[in-house]
């Protein structure tokens, strides 16, 4: 029996997916539905949702939408093999004839992590102007970022920017999920498809625009907010300590205690336990973060335990 997907997003994104899907994942059968930048929010038959076993959304929509709350949905975030596969084709395509290497403009999570990466492969970090993307940022402003200067080529994750520079004759490389990064969500899909347990409410809103009420009551910026997501996706769990947080963030434990405070004072994280390390010195707290009360200013993947 195939698997039912409905697949939402940029026409380009979804149409790299849908063929991606096509050729790898046989026993997949897909709906797609394309979102127009332009457009205003939608209104979806519910008919598409008939006998869905997921939905996959390709990127950040600037639409609100919901979804049944037994559909399992899934966000594909780029990701570090995504930009090395995109990096390869543009070095390839640069190098033909050419003894010099030339300069990029990147937009990718986080500028830190990206440059620890390039000097892992060896390649240097001088040759690329790097903005740090979020699912917050004004497709506008990643434009006038990429055209600040002259660079050989422009790398982003955004389809609404690659569409507005390719417009303007600007060479750009849109950063698309490999098979592998499919097939990881392909996993979870199947997992979910197959299980109650995991089927839970959605009803998230996907969107490029800025909402930022409840950061600026609590004095913290989107990028702190979404770094955070980013890290407890990665280690699995949104239960965290100071340590985790300062080890992750490159940070003193200081500063790591003062945001899981802020957070703590409103309401996003809770103390629930501490763990002792050794007999010496105070315990450290275990903090749970609520990233549900901050669907508009993160993008949800899938629930953290």
């Amino acid at each position: 029996m195939k698997t039912k997907l409905l697949i939402i997003g940029h026409s380009k994104m979804v149409e790299h997916v849908g063929q991606i899907v096509k050729e790898e994942f046989p026993r997949v059968s897909i709906t797609t539905m394309v979102a127009h930048p332009d457009e205003g929010n939608p209104h979806i038959d519910p008919f598409l949702f008939k006998d869905l076993d997921a939905i996959l959304i390709t990127n950040s929509l600037e639409w609100k939408l919901e979804f049944p709350e037994q559909i399992p949905v899934f966000l594909i975030r780029p990701s570090m093999m995504a930009f090395y596969s995109t990096l390869f084709r543009c070095l390839i395509e640069s190098l033909e004839g050419s003894t010099y290497l030339p300069t990029w403009s990147v937009d990718f999570f986080t500028d830190q992590e990206i440059k620890k990466q390039l000097l892992k492969a060896g390649i240097p970090t001088e040759q690329f102007r790097i903005k740090e993307y979020n699912f917050q940022v004004d497709a506008d402003e990643l434009v006038e970022f990429h055209l600040e200067e002259n660079t050989y080529a422009v790398i982003t994750c955004h389809p609404g920017v690659y569409e507005k520079l390719v417009e303007r004759n600007v060479k750009a490389y849109l950063i698309t999920p490999t098979v592998d990064c499919l097939k990881t969500y392909f996993e979870k899909i199947n997992k979910a498809a197959s299980s109650t347990i995991l089927k839970k409410p959605h009803k998230l809103q996907f969107h490029y625009q800025k909402d930022d009420s409840i950061l600026k009551q609590i004095g913290m910026s989107g990028a702190t907010i979404h770094r955070l997501f980013r890290l407890c996706e990665s280690i699995g769990t949104n239960q965290i300590t100071a340590a985790d947080l300062a080890e992750g963030f490159s940070i003193t434990l200081r500063s790591a205690r003062r945001i899981l405070t802020t957070l703590e004072d409103h309401q996003i994280a809770e103390v629930i336990g501490e763990e002792q390390i050794n007999d010496r010195g105070r315990p450290r707290y275990i903090y749970r973060i609520h990233f549900g009360y901050l669907n508009n200013e993160i993008q949800p993947l899938s629930a953290l335990g």
